[in-house]
């Protein structure tokens, strides 16, 4: 069996959901639950009952659940050992991060920890904010930091895990100044993603013409949405905190009414184990801020 295969079986078990852990493994629905049911058959039994919402699992799939709960966590310690085998550093703070985090809001962040702990090092992981929490998960890191909303949020499953809010980020609809008058396409992030599917929420408030924008371009990446935009290709939501100079200069400014922006916060997680007494310390320090 593929180790895809166990990463798909484990995104159904844990969101009970076909249609969020099509989303988290970057496939269509359709698609995924071939997939499940490609699984079950080389299994030779049925592992979720689909009678229910949320998905649950049969007695075959708990058993199941096990071991590929096990595989998984095997595979991951053998991905931190290589990595620590190869780092320079000596017992780092492991973090993994959104990539756009990871450029705007986490320099200064890191910054005001070391003044606290001056001995801190980190080893920083940039990935897609689905994935931030399972590498947490699965022990690859000792803290994720993503954006959540209320209204959303980038992982199902919260058992388990503590998290504590940094700060507030907002996602505002930009554009290049010389774009003000035009009727321009959206810049859109890839279908699944979590800031796609906020961005799908703001468009479905807005007014008729707006809502049939035509989509000119895609990328998983709000760097990359970022640079698009200030070169004049369209409309971009983006997180305040990464075009904040952007807007101070009038390179990117704001395409729509206030009203359609949406509120963000910034979260650390942890999981509810055991970490290393610098990490402990600075959890202890983020909790009394």
């Amino acid at each position: 069996m593929e180790l895809t295969e166990i990463e798909d079986f484990l995104a159904l078990a844990r969101t009970g959901s076909f249609r969020r852990a099509a989303d988290l493994r970057h496939i269509t629905q359709p698609a995924f639950s071939r997939r499940i049911m490609a699984i079950e058959e080389r299994v030779g039994a049925p592992l979720f009952d689909r009678t229910v919402t949320p998905v649950d699992l049969t007695p075959a799939g708990e058993r199941f659940m096990v071991h590929a709960e096990q595989i998984s966590r095997s595979v991951a310690k053998a991905v931190e050992d290589t990595r620590s085998a190869s780092s320079a550093l000596q017992n780092p703070v492991r973090i993994v991060i959104s990539h756009t985090l990871a450029i705007s809001f986490f320099p200064m962040w890191w910054k005001d920890c070391t003044r606290a702990q001056p001995d801190l090092t980190v080893r920083l992981t940039g990935q897609r904010i689905e994935q931030c929490v399972s590498d947490l998960r699965d022990g690859l890191a000792d803290f994720a930091m993503v954006h959540t909303s209320a209204n959303m949020v980038p992982f199902g499953d919260v058992s388990g895990l503590q998290s504590i809010r940094l700060g507030t980020d907002q996602m505002i609809p930009v554009m290049a100044k010389r774009l003000i008058g035009t009727q321009a396409g959206l810049l859109a992030y890839a279908p699944g993603s979590f800031l796609g599917r906020c961005v799908e929420g703001m468009i479905h408030d807005l007014p008729h013409h707006r809502r049939q924008m035509d989509t000119v371009f895609e990328s998983p990446s709000s760097e990359v949405l970022r640079a698009m935009a200030v070169a004049g290709f369209g409309i971009a939501f983006l997180p305040e905190s990464l075009i904040e100079d952007d807007l101070a200069a009038e390179f990117l400014v704001p395409a729509l009414p206030k009203r359609y922006r949406l509120d963000l916060e910034i979260l650390i997680i942890r999981r509810n184990a055991g970490m290393s007494a610098d990490c402990e310390n600075l959890w202890k320090r983020l909790q009394s801020a």
